[in-house]
């Protein structure tokens, strides 16, 4: 049954703007086994390197150790203890320890576009094995789809062959597909459509058109929250939820201000909520359509959210930023 929503209700969905230690981006580090060390020491970490600022560190391996800050540091967020852990933080006189979240907005890594690629038109990130999915070409024609590690080194490529599949058009992924909205005109007629693509082969598996509410709508943005899929319309700057056939299922009425080709949505699986990127950065309920504002001011956007950060591709240098965002 579709559900249509004019939004003045309370927020629901739990938001809280304040860093609790455990939003961080970086490398997990993990101190490696149950013996003394100093925690500098490289050969003491699962990775074979120290934590540096932006990394987040986990020190829960069973047994009783004592691990020496003789140098001082600075981690994201650091999480302690195990059911059978039993350890010891030294800190010697003079030396400091900081646990430092970045301020919301900050840049905290960048990544140079994979060779031979001058353009992205947009991003999104798999949750499930750590990877992004970049709709890449040139600065004309978005040929491909690329998946990268979160190295950028490039794991796959498959063609984009579908010509509406271009620059204004944004990606979502729902753990096995992925969708990605259309953009232009033919002949005057907007064509305005989502369609499913074989991440295998690059191929179409069904489209249907964008579920605006009326005839000239487009669909700006798209993302998947586990179970449908949401984009805005730009015909009235709503926000709809659908089905994978194009099923509208929730129409929240005048969501927006505007609506542009640089409207980007995520969604964010523990507050569950909406992460709208358009003019700003906010939230909003998928029960009620209630917005809470971020103050978070960055651009350009995309829709790589990876649980705590965005990922961007920034066209004028030729690199992918993640920007922490705090929530």
């Amino acid at each position: 049954m579709l559900k249509v929503f004019i939004k003045f209700i309370a927020i629901l969905c739990t938001i809280s703007f304040v860093s609790n230690g455990t939003s961080s981006y970086g490398a997990t580090k993990t101190w490696s086994s149950a013996l003394d060390g100093y925690w500098d020491d490289p050969a003491k970490w699962n990775d074979g390197t120290v934590p540096v600022a932006v990394d987040e560190v986990e020190v829960s391996v069973d047994g009783i150790y004592t691990i020496t800050v003789d140098n001082g540091s600075a981690v994201r967020s650091l999480t302690l203890g195990g059911a059978g852990s039993k350890f010891n933080l030294s800190l010697p006189s003079g030396q400091t320890f900081t646990v430092n979240p970045a301020t919301p907005g900050t840049i905290v890594k960048k990544i140079p576009y994979p060779s031979g690629v001058p353009w992205i038109g947009d991003m999104v990130y798999d949750v499930s094995d750590k990877t992004v999915w970049l709709l890449a070409g040139s600065q004309t024609v978005l040929d491909k789809f690329m998946q990268i590690d979160e190295t950028g080194a490039v794991l796959k490529t498959v063609p984009n062959s579908t010509f509406w599949i271009n620059h204004g058009s944004e990606l979502a992924f729902d753990g096995a597909n992925l969708w990605a909205t259309s953009y232009g005109w033919s002949n005057g007629v907007p064509q305005s459509y989502i369609y499913k693509i074989d991440p295998l082969t690059g191929s179409v598996a069904t489209s249907f058109p964008c579920p605006a509410s009326s005839t000239g709508g487009f669909c700006e943005g798209i993302t998947w929250d586990g179970s449908q899929l949401w984009s805005a319309t730009s015909d009235n700057r709503n926000l709809v939820s659908y089905t994978t056939n194009g099923t509208l299922q929730s129409l929240f009425l005048n969501e927006f201000s505007t609506i542009g080709t640089n409207t980007h949505l995520s969604y964010h699986s523990s507050l569950r909520c909406i992460i709208a990127f358009h003019d700003g950065v906010n939230l909003i309920d998928p029960a009620t359509g209630a917005t809470m504002a971020s103050n978070i001011s960055i651009y350009p956007y995309s829709s790589g959210w990876d649980s705590h950060n965005n990922w961007r591709a920034n066209n004028s240098t030729q690199e992918i930023e993640v920007v922490y965002l705090g929530f």
